[in-house]
Parts: C-alpha cells; sequence; structure tokens
C-alpha cells in the first residue's frame, strides 16, 4: 500500500472552500436556485443553494464526526445519515445561499483545526460500515474527493446555465461537455 500524504490532503480541505466560494460567486441570485429538469419537467439533480447546504452538513454530520470517531474508536457505531432526504427535509432549496456558504467555510476551518490536532494518527484503523470495512485513510481521501465532486456539479450547473441563456444559439463551437 503507497503512502497516504495526509498533509497534502487536510491542505487540500483547507483551501478548498475558496474554490468553492469563487465558483458560487460566478451565478446569479437565480442561477443558485436553478435546477435542471427531466423530460417531464421534474426536478434533477441539486441546484448549487442545495449543493451548498449539503456540504456544510457533510462537514458537522459526516465526514468530520466519522473520520474523528474512526481514529478515536473505530468500533464506536457511526450515526446515520441519509443526505437526499435531508435535502427535502430541510429544505436546502429555501437556505439562503450566503447563509450556506459562511456555514460551510466555518465549519471546514473547524474541521481543519481538528485534523491538523491530530497526533499521530493511525489512518489505517478501520470501521465496519454496513456496507463493509473502510479505514480512516479512506475517509479522510474521500473527504477530498467528495468536494470535487461537488465542485464538478457546480461547474455543469454553471455550463447548463450559459446552454439556457443562450436560447436558440448553439454553445457547440466551445466544444462538448462530457460528463
Amino acid at each position: 500500500m503507497s503512502h497516504l500524504d495526509a498533509n497534502a490532503l487536510v491542505l487540500r480541505l483547507e483551501r478548498r472552500p475558496e474554490a468553492i466560494v469563487m465558483l458560487v460567486r460566478q451565478f446569479t441570485r437565480a442561477g443558485v436556485a436553478w435546477r435542471p429538469t427531466d423530460a417531464s419537467g421534474q426536478p434533477e439533480g441539486w441546484s448549487v443553494t442545495q449543493i451548498l447546504a449539503h456540504l456544510a452538513d457533510e462537514e458537522v454530520e459526516d465526514f468530520r464526526p466519522r473520520l474523528l470517531s474512526t481514529l478515536r474508536d473505530p468500533a464506536e457505531p457511526w450515526l446515520p445519515i441519509d443526505p437526499e432526504n435531508a435535502a427535502i427535509e430541510r429544505n436546502y432549496q429555501d437556505v439562503p445561499i450566503e447563509k450556506s456558504l459562511d456555514r460551510y467555510v466555518r465549519e471546514r476551518q473547524e474541521s481543519v483545526r481538528l485534523l491538523k490536532g491530530l497526533r499521530q494518527p493511525d489512518w489505517a484503523l478501520v470501521h465496519m460500515a454496513q456496507w463493509g470495512p473502510i479505514m480512516a485513510g479512506d475517509l479522510l481521501a474521500s473527504w477530498v474527493a467528495h468536494d470535487i465532486l461537488h465542485m464538478r456539479q457546480i461547474v455543469k450547473r454553471m455550463h447548463q446555465l450559459a446552454r439556457l441563456d443562450s436560447g436558440d444559439y448553439s454553445t457547440s463551437y466551445a466544444g462538448e461537455w462530457k460528463g
């Protein structure tokens, strides 16, 4: 197994909010609330507003507590989470984007502070999740990847809105969106 560069991963976690805030600031108020729809006109996928509320919740309810729990006591049960239902139950769509951005940045700063305060963590500690074993190092790496997946989702919304706002004009000269 190759070496986990925890310092590099934590640095990415520390710097990621700056990139996400920069992306979100590119949207209009209507743009952050816009959701794509399927062929029948039903919402399909999250708005940027929902993505940010989700990212804030993930800091508090998922990655940070689960990683710290695994490092502290891998046998300790994790509290269940349901991100899809949380988006509905907590009405993410109506949470002001500024509130979610501020909360995400503040909670991420706390996460980074706690991660930097760890003394010789054992990244190989394994928690037996309901779907199988997961190591503390897996959680750290997945946390960084999770940010990137949502950044890609935000950029996809930018592209979708550019196409939508173009009306009958084509964006094909720019190249094809894949993914």
